[in-house]
């Protein structure tokens, strides 16, 4: 389909096969993430996208999820420091640190790979 040429190859019905139940769905307002590992394999990229999508993808519709991250003074040791733009930050010098969940559904995106397609 042309809606999936920018990202990658399209979805086939094979790919649903490991899902249940599947959940192809009937609408989609953005990308197929039954592969976004292999088109975004980047973990900085997600949870600045997960931030704040616009930080990335200028004309996101995709809201935000600012509750899986900290915004704090200085960063913590074991702390996983996201590099906000600093427009994007509340207050001036502040840095925005990872909270576990946004850690775990970035480990989990970055695991939807699919295989390639034999030609």
């Amino acid at each position: 389909l042309p809606l999936d040429r920018p990202y990658g190859r399209p979805t086939v019905a094979q790919d649903y096969a490991n899902e249940d139940p599947p959940l192809p769905g009937t609408q989609r307002t953005g990308p197929d993430l039954s592969n976004v590992a292999a088109r975004q394999p980047s973990d900085t990229w997600h949870l600045l996208h997960l931030y704040n999508p616009r930080a990335v993808v200028p004309k996101s519709v995709m809201p935000g999820y600012p509750w899986y991250f900290e915004e704090k003074a200085e960063a913590a040791p074991g702390d996983v420091v996201v590099p906000v733009p600093p427009r994007l930050v509340s207050a001036k010098g502040r840095v925005v640190v990872t909270r576990p969940e946004a850690s775990a559904l970035v480990a989990y995106l970055l695991s939807l790979r699919q295989p390639e397609r034999p030609r």
